[in-house]
């Protein structure tokens, strides 16, 4: 697996784990819980902006915006 692709990798599986409920059991901690909160906060930022990003993306002329315009 290409190194840039890992945290990615590594980011989705733990979210998928944290919202189908197999980290439960550290709940119990307050700390862990609030961290866990606040990472999972982050995570979906992250995502909706990845989303609006690639959004936008798709909608460029890619020719448009690889057109050079000359120096002179």
């Amino acid at each position: 697996m290409p190194y840039h692709l890992w945290p990615n990798r590594t980011a989705r599986n733990f979210y998928t784990a944290l919202m189908s409920g197999k980290l439960a059991r550290y709940d119990e901690y307050d700390e862990t819980r609030a961290d866990f909160s606040r990472w999972k906060g982050i995570y979906e930022t992250w995502l909706r902006h990845k989303e609006a990003y690639t959004n936008q993306i798709q909608q460029c002329d890619l020719s448009e915006t690889l057109r050079i315009q000359p120096a002179y």
